[in-house]
């Protein structure tokens, strides 16, 4: 069973990539890299209207970019 995150703040804010959107998500070329603060393995926070709605991890399936949701917030 997955441990649970706390609901308290943190400290600090890390935005994966500040102002990246679905739709440059969407438009990304091939071999392109987006750099973030996270690591290989580390949930990311998915945010709208810079709201938490779930943590993700990237994947690759079939050769294809995915988002998979790890937990709701």
């Amino acid at each position: 069973m997955a441990a649970r995150r706390s609901s308290a703040l943190p400290a600090h804010r890390r935005d994966p990539v500040p102002n990246f959107t679905v739709s440059d998500l969407v438009q990304l070329e091939h071999g392109r890299i987006v750099a973030t603060p996270w690591t290989v393995g580390q949930d990311v926070p998915l945010r709208v209207n810079d709201e938490l709605i779930a943590w993700s991890e990237f994947e690759v399936v079939n050769n294809q970019l995915a988002v998979r949701l790890t937990e709701l917030a």
